[in-house]
């Protein structure tokens, strides 16, 4: 089973549609095999119903069980953002959205 235990060292990458936040960050997780870290990018869309809509790309391979159990790390995105660690890191601007 995969546990997610951070995404860290999150950038927030400036966005020409101000409903849509993208960002670039570091995830840990660990499976039967052991410890894996990698890089995403991911995006949370807010609708004007419901909980965001999170989006995922992996800017590194991760391993097989990673690919598999995505959701658990869409899950962390969401809670992150409901607790508002999300929202601070507006001050850490990566990169423009057009350069990417």
């Amino acid at each position: 089973m995969l546990e997610v235990h951070a995404i860290d060292n999150i950038f927030k990458i400036k966005s020409p549609v101000e409903y849509i936040k993208h960002y670039i960050g570091h995830v840990q997780v660990s499976d039967d095999t052991g410890p894996s870290d990698f890089y995403i990018g991911f995006s949370l869309e807010y609708l004007p119903l419901g909980k965001p809509k999170v989006g995922i790309k992996f800017i590194d391979e991760p391993v097989p069980s990673v690919r598999e159990n995505v959701e658990q790390i869409r899950n962390k995105i969401l809670k992150m953002d409901e607790e508002g660690e999300l929202a601070r890191i507006g001050n850490k601007l990566y990169m423009e959205h057009d350069q990417i």
